[in-house]
This record gives C-alpha cells, structure tokens and sequence, in this order.
C-alpha cells in the first residue's frame, strides 16, 4: 500500500483469485449474537462458495463535492443488482483523499482508495457503504459478506497502517500475522508493525485481515495509519469484498444461540449453544466493563468435532454492578482464536425484577405464580424453558410498574423435573427463575 507501487501496471489476465473458483452465491457469512439473544443464519465456515464476490470499478461522484465530507461515489454493478455507494463520514486529524479508486497496482476488482497520511499523527477516513439495488437508492440486505484488507502493512521505519469497521461479527487473521487486532462491542480495528510488505500481494496472507458481516446494508469502514515521522505519506488500501479459503476460518463453530440471564445473587449465567464445531478446543468467556478491555471471566471445554447441537453454559460470579459486556471467545485445538460479538447486562435495572421475584409454590405439581417488580410500564413475554434452553411454553404480557403476577396453568403437561420461567421485554431479560415440577 505504498505510493511507489502506483509505477506498477496491472495487466488483469493476472490478478491472482485465491479464493473458491464457483464462489458467486448471494449473501454473507456469519454468526451474528445480539444483546441477550441471537438466532443466526446458518453458514458453512471457510467455505468460499457461500460469500459474495464483489468487484468495484469505475466510481462516480453522485453527491457532494470530490473527495470532502459527505461525498458520495457511485460504484456500479459490484454484484448482481446491487450497487454500492460510499459516502466519506469523517477526514480525521489532516488525512486527505488522493484518489478514490486507484487501478493500476495491486487488484482490479478490489476498492483501493489513495489516502493521503500527515506526519506525526495518527489520521483516517471514515467510509459509508451501503449496498443498493442496482440503479435504484433502495438498500439491500446482504445475509454474509466477507471484506478483506490486503498488505497491511508499514513504510519500513516510522509508519503504521490502520484499518476498521463497523459492525463486525467476527474476523480472521493469521497466527503470527503482522497486524495487531482489538474486536470491542461490534466494532474491529487492526493496526499493522511498522514492517514493509514488498507489493499488493494476496500470497502475503500474514499482512491480511479478513472481517465478516451478517445481514447488513451498510458498514462502517476506516482506512488510515498511524505516524511516527515527519512528512506525509500516501498509502493504498486495498479491500477485497470476497472470502479468501486460505485464511484461518473465521466460523470455527456456528452458533446457534449466545444470551445472558442474571441469577437472584446477582450473579450472571452465560449460556450457548453450537449447531456444529470443527477442531474446537474450548471457549473463553470474557466480561468488560466498558467494551472495549477484556479480561477472562470463565473457560468450558468445547466437543471438539460435532455437527449435533451442543449446549453449554458459564457463571460469572464477579460481574459489575452496573453495565457488564460479555463476549465469546473461541479457540481452535491449534491455538488459532475467533471471538464473537459482545452482549451487555444491566444489573442496574435488572436486578430490581430479579431480586423481588418470587414463584409458588416452587417446586409446584399443577400450576405456579410468579411474581416480581418492573420499574416501568412496558410489554413483554413470560416463556418457559427447559434446562438446555428449549422454549416449552410463550406467553405475552403486559408489565406496570410496581408489583406484576404472572401465572402459568399447563403444569399437568410436564414431566417432573427442573425448569426456568424467564420474563423477557424485547430482548432484555428481566427475571429468570428455577422452578422444579414434582
């Protein structure tokens, strides 16, 4: 990514397609895990043929002024029916558009914005792009979408590169890559060595990194780099909108669910599930206060090869008292890692319902009652589940503020045994309480 490479001409009978050769189905690829529950697509890891392939040429400026904020590019075609349009959000701390799309070095059909990086600071863009219908300003949803940046690299001495983007669902990138990467919340950045990689090369798979979306119209995206020296610099990125196989899958395990309850001591279970799992050793649980600085707050054992649903769960014992994240960490019998998006719980609110709610009789033979606070008005749903998660009974309800009672009469249909009466409202869990049927 470095402006001396603009005197190599690229002659497109050679631009290397290191990726699956029947890779053309629609969509993206991902385990998407949202605040308190997901239920995700299924997707079949490192597997190129279930990513798009987009190839970006020929941008027009449809909106604003050439290369300033708010400038929209027009990028025809990049799939079938789709365009893409990329707005520039933000020109951060001196750093400049130089072009937008420059062609004649490294590959055709990747999206390689010039930037121009001022010394002694760090400096990006910020980039919008939203897929659309093509020809039309509809957006459209992509179900699994790969971007891939290429020759992240250093100038050799005093220069850093810098690549992000926003919302991400999990990355990839080789053990003993050059790039060092930080995933909080649903946002990803990678930030090179100061090392120099020779030429825009997708055999050079140590200064790659790989991230991947799940049902998206539009990402966030930032190219930029971090300066030590005097002078500015002119870098080219290069972003490959396509899976590349030869990467470290980034879907090691498909999730099937990934949700938080908090228990009446005000701890906090995690509780998951995979619907297979290829070489996985075991996951690590990490808990944030903030989203962005994790530590590890518990580890399980994974089943290692499966493709039959597996459960598992975690209890941390020593959560915030207010907001804590908790994200998924997975790794691979060959230590490679993928982590899954993070998920908040509010002790602060949740605790009031949890730690008023009361059910009898518990256990209970015919039916119980449950009852428990809600600082709010607000709608929600009682379910009851079994131990491993599986949903026997929904019911929605209309919650006030102050003392609610909510009843379940269809006890005569269980088996003796030992259950959960969760309320929910939305996706937040309110109450979560063991109740045993004799």
């Amino acid at each position: 990514m470095k402006s001396s490479l603009r005197s190599q001409l690229r002659n497109t009978q050679k631009i290397k397609f290191l990726y699956f050769a029947g890779a053309m189905a629609a969509g993206i690829a991902i385990i998407a895990t949202a605040i308190y529950m997901s239920l995700p697509n299924k997707s079949v890891a490192g597997n190129s043929f279930y990513y798009p392939s987009f190839s970006f040429h020929n941008p027009v400026l449809i909106s604003g002024s050439a290369g300033n904020v708010n400038a929209v590019y027009k990028f025809s075609n990049v799939g079938t029916g789709i365009d893409a349009h990329i707005k520039i959000i933000s020109l951060y701390n001196g750093a400049t558009l130089n072009n937008m799309d420059h062609f004649t070095a490294g590959y055709y059909d990747a999206w390689q914005p010039f930037v121009n990086s001022p010394g002694n600071k760090s400096s990006w863009i910020n980039w919008r792009i939203t897929f659309k219908k093509a020809g039309t300003n509809t957006d459209t949803v992509l179900t699994r979408l790969a971007a891939t940046a290429i020759d992240v690299d250093g100038d050799g001495s005093a220069l850093k590169e810098i690549i992000g983007a926003h919302p991400v669902s999990t990355y990839s990138a080789l053990a003993g890559a050059q790039v060092t990467v930080s995933f909080g919340r649903d946002s990803c950045m990678a930030i090179s060595s100061f090392s120099n990689v020779a030429n825009i090369d997708t055999n050079i798979t140590q200064a790659m990194f790989m991230k991947i979306f799940n049902n998206v119209s539009t990402i966030n995206y930032r190219t930029g780099a971090a300066s030590y020296s005097s002078g500015t610099q002119v870098r080219q990125n290069s972003i490959y909108f396509r899976y590349f196989d030869m990467m470290p899958s980034p879907l090691p395990i498909e999730l099937a669910s990934w949700k938080a309850e908090i228990l009446n001591n005000r701890q906090v279970r995690l509780v998951w599930s995979t619907s297979s799992e290829k070489n996985n050793d075991f996951f690590i649980i990490e808990r944030s206060a903030d989203g962005e600085n994790f530590i590890e707050a518990g580890r399980v054992k994974g089943a290692g090869n499966s493709n039959d649903m597996k459960y598992y769960s975690c209890i941390d014992k020593e959560p915030f008292s207010g907001v804590s994240y908790y994200r998924l960490k997975q790794t691979d019998y060959d230590g490679t890692t993928a982590s899954f998006k993070p998920l908040a719980v509010d002790l602060t609110r949740l605790a009031l319902a949890a730690a008023t709610a009361q059910i009898s009789p518990n256990p209970f033979t015919n039916y119980f009652k449950l009852n428990f606070n809600s600082d709010i008005d607000q709608s929600g749903e009682m379910i009851l589940t079994t131990m491993n998660g599986q949903v026997l009974y929904s019911q929605e309800v209309e919650l006030q503020t102050g003392r609610n009672e909510l009843s379940y009469a269809n006890a005569e249909r269980l088996q003796p045994g030992i259950y959960f009466v969760k309320v929910f409202s939305g996706k937040k869990l309110l109450v979560s309480q063991k109740v045993v049927k004799e």
